[in-house]
């Protein structure tokens, strides 16, 4: 019954909310939140005591053939956390939601949809076959673009939730592709069942994982599926976080590691590596130039999302899912922090932010401790997870080095962000609307977690082969030196100085700048020194004057995004709408050939076979004429 609560809470809180929608109270926002708290305490339950694997059946779904699908709730190590993780991040934005959108007049709307969006993320996470995953899979697809376009009056909201809703419609055909091609192999669609022929057989099919990959691309917005993500950024604030932290950007990498066995046999991790490291390092490059505080954030998303897939890539399924749990809570208390900032000053653009820190000392101090736990200081969560996704990733050189690479561009952007809204004095704006306790008060949660998630997983067992049994193979962990163990954290902590040196760089001597910097690489020349050159680079482009040495064209591409929207929008003007024309031209034709004509000769018989009744009146007139038609209507179809 405490497995049902965890699924069945969401659910009514979201008929709630729709039932009470001509007169949502304040007490109905606190009903609806309760029951997302009474799911995050049956998760908490399920997860502490869990002890072995097992299923709960609910129903038959369908029957076809030898292919059957049970309505169930599949309970294993790796849901039971994926449940604790959905369901406390959201508890806490349920009540963060009803300080924010207690002004707006779709409040009741709102609730309805986070509701059902957190309802349909545990049906994903509970699956015990493909059948009912990819159920829920469509159900956060379908929550994400109702509140993604939740401000239906805006153009730029709307054009935001169908971007999203068509580049996951892509993902989400190759996924249901995969599904069939999975099928096709194993004759089955039960997770234990091709784990048992897996490991038994060592049944593989390449296809298969390669089409479900990329469906996990879609969701987790790997480069190329990347696009819809920042532009998510156009719903209300705490469905930004929702999405980003806990619910459907975690969705491809929960499904990866669901499918280990499957993945390790097939062999396309070098796949999954290539297109995590890209995605890593096309995010921190992106979200460099951005000015809008919620986009830098979300581009920080496509970044970490990047570090989750290299894990994946590396076979450190479990490292990938730790990671996945400490992002949970430092990304939800940076977006949380940022709906604080919007909310205080009605700004999102952090070149007019400034001497906050003076105001909100509270946010501040919770936005401080988020950026350090995203660039991997130590002790905070984001340490304890991204250092090893980097000790791992020494399977591939290439991936390493980017992996290094993207440590010290999170730091710039990251502190960039933090300087510039707290620390400087570019705030023209006077007006300050001080935030409600619900949005101050779960803060706290997140904040200790931002802290202490990552070596409370360790201690609790994620490093362990005990702890995940059958359901999990880990990989041993290569040696590396002391050097190599604490280069990702020094890297980052000259990341942070040289954010500082960046926003202040009025105060500072440019020649200065540099030899300080030439003078930290000499001293990290011992190790990884392609990584550290290509800091420098970035680094010396963004301090030096933007119109010399030709850096207008590199900030130019950065800034248009490596124009990924500019070639979709050429595929989609030169190539698919002439494509779809030439379809119509062609369906019409079909239709005219093999619908109209037949139609046409069958009622020209009927109507010779009329004016023959009223002539003549013999009936073997009228059999000529029906046979004269039907051989007409044959010889027109042997003709096609």
């Amino acid at each position: 019954m405490v497995e049902i609560s965890i699924l069945l809470l969401p659910l009514l809180s979201s008929i709630f909310s729709f039932l009470s929608i001509k007169r949502y109270s304040f007490c109905h926002q606190v009903f609806a939140s309760i029951l997302i708290f009474g799911s995050a305490i049956a998760s908490w339950h399920v997860m502490l005591n869990f002890e072995n694997d097992y299923v709960i059946s609910l129903f038959t779904w369908f029957k076809v053939a030898n292919i059957q699908s049970e309505w169930s709730i599949h309970v294993s190590r790796l849901s039971s956390i994926m449940f604790v993780v959905v369901s406390s991040i959201s508890c806490i934005i349920h009540f963060y939601s009803i300080g924010y959108m207690h002004e707006d007049k779709g409040v009741a709307r709102f609730f309805c949809y986070i509701s059902l969006f957190v309802f349909f993320m545990m049906i994903l996470i509970s699956a015990a076959d493909l059948f009912q995953l990819f159920c829920g899979w469509e159900g956060v697809g379908l929550c994400s673009y109702l509140l993604i376009g939740f401000w239906f009056t805006k153009d730029s909201a709307n054009q935001a939730s169908i971007k999203a809703f068509i580049i996951n419609r892509i993902g989400d055909f190759c996924l249901l592709l995969g599904i069939f091609t999975i099928i096709f192999k194993f004759g089955s669609a039960n997770f234990d069942e091709i784990s048992y022929l897996v490991n038994s057989g060592h049944i593989s099919s390449q296809v298969g994982c390669l089409l479900i990959f990329l469906g996990c691309m879609g969701k987790s917005a790997q480069i190329g599926l990347h696009v819809w993500l920042p532009d998510a950024m156009e719903g209300p604030t705490p469905v930004s976080a929702l999405i980003h932290a806990a619910t459907m950007v975690n969705a491809g990498v929960f499904l990866l590691i669901k499918l280990n066995a499957l993945f390790i046999v097939s062999g396309v991790n070098d796949v999954v590596l290539i297109i995590g490291s890209c995605t890593a390092l096309l995010g921190s490059l992106i979200a460099l130039v951005q000015t809008d505080i919620k986009k830098i954030i979300a581009y920080s998303t496509c970044s970490q999302l990047g570090y989750m897939f290299i894990a994946l890539g590396s076979y450190a399924y479990n490292i990938a899912l730790l990671h996945l749990v400490t992002h949970a809570c430092f990304k939800a208390l940076l977006f949380l922090c940022a709906g604080n900032i919007i909310h205080a000053y009605g700004q999102q653009d952090i070149r007019n932010m400034g001497s906050l820190g003076k105001k909100i000392k509270l946010i501040t101090v919770f936005t401080w401790i988020g950026s350090l736990a995203l660039t991997g200081i130590y002790p905070f969560a984001g340490y304890y997870s991204k250092d090893l996704i980097i000790e791992y990733s020494h399977v591939n050189h290439y991936a390493h080095i980017i992996a290094l690479v993207v440590v010290p561009l999170t730091s710039i952007y990251s502190f960039k962000l933090l300087f510039s809204a707290f620390y400087t004095d570019n705030n023209k704006n006077t007006s300050f609307h001080p935030s409600s306790n619900f949005m101050t008060y779960p803060l706290f949660i997140l904040a200790f977690f931002s802290v202490f998630a990552g070596i409370i997983c360790i201690r609790y067992g994620f490093l362990s082969q005990n702890f995940w049994g059958s359901s999990m193979l880990l990989r041993s962990l290569q040696h590396v030196s002391l050097l190599d163990k604490f280069t990702p954290m020094i890297i980052s902590v000259l990341g942070i100085t040289v954010a500082y040196l960046l926003v202040n760089r009025h105060r500072f001597d440019r020649r200065l700048f540099i030899s300080w910097l030439l003078c930290v690489t000499i001293f990290m020349l011992i190790n990884k020194i392609i990584a550290i050159c290509f800091t420098i680079l970035t680094l010396i482009f963004f301090s030096l004057d933007k119109n010399r040495y030709g850096f207008t064209i590199l900030l130019h591409i950065l800034r248009n995004k490596f124009y990924f929207d500019i070639l979709y929008s050429l595929i989609v003007k030169h190539i698919f709408l002439p494509l779809c024309r030439i379809c119509k031209n062609v369906d019409h034709y079909i239709d005219v050939l093999i619908v109209i004509l037949p139609c046409r000769v069958v009622s020209f018989g009927q109507n010779v076979a009329y004016l023959s009744l009223n002539k003549g009146g013999k009936t073997s007139k009228y059999i000529i004429h029906f046979l004269s038609g039907v051989v007409l209507y044959l010889l027109s179809l042997h003709l096609l």
